[in-house]
């Protein structure tokens, strides 16, 4: 019986030795492994960034095709305000005039920058409500229901624009 103990003692010293010889030769693989992928990392050179790669002319064409870009979207604007500018002047012309060239009723003349102070001083947003509600003497959308908002916003910015 002890000699059966024996070796069964004798079996689990050397099972614990091979365990840990093992888990020694694990943790130097780990650590060789860390090692070279931590070299690999080191040693691998980074591409200079594009920007760093071009010439002054590919450098310079970029900045021209950016200000190509630019000027295309500016005239874009341009022409959408002036095409909002036409708009304005025609419902004024037909619509607004009646009583904003004159003054009737109260109604800040188109010119009279004290007049348009005052209620620019509101703010642009709060004066195209008040002309799409009505305000005052003044009815809704300037007495013609059938402009559209955009109609009358565009009015409202075309007098203002010439009472600033």
């Amino acid at each position: 019986m002890n000699l059966l103990l024996s070796c069964k003692a004798l079996n689990s010293i050397c099972c614990q030795q091979e365990e840990n010889a093992m888990s020694k030769r694990l943790k130097r693989v780990v650590l060789l492994s860390v090692v070279i992928t931590a070299l690999l990392a080191c040693s691998r050179q980074e591409e200079a960034p594009p920007a760093a790669k071009q010439t002054p002319q590919a450098g310079m064409e970029k900045a021209r095709e950016t200000m190509r870009e630019a000027h295309e979207g500016m005239k874009q604007v341009h022409e959408g305000m002036v095409a909002g500018m036409e708009m304005g002047k025609a419902v004024y012309e037909k619509t607004c005039a009646a009583c904003h060239a004159t003054g009737v009723n109260g109604a800040p003349k188109v010119g009279d920058k004290a007049a348009w102070a005052e209620h620019l001083a509101e703010g642009i947003e709060h004066l195209v409500q008040a002309a799409i509600k009505g305000e005052g003497a003044m009815p809704p959308k300037g007495g013609n229901p059938s402009l559209s908002e955009e109609e009358v916003r565009a009015a409202v910015h075309y007098m203002i624009e010439l009472s600033r």
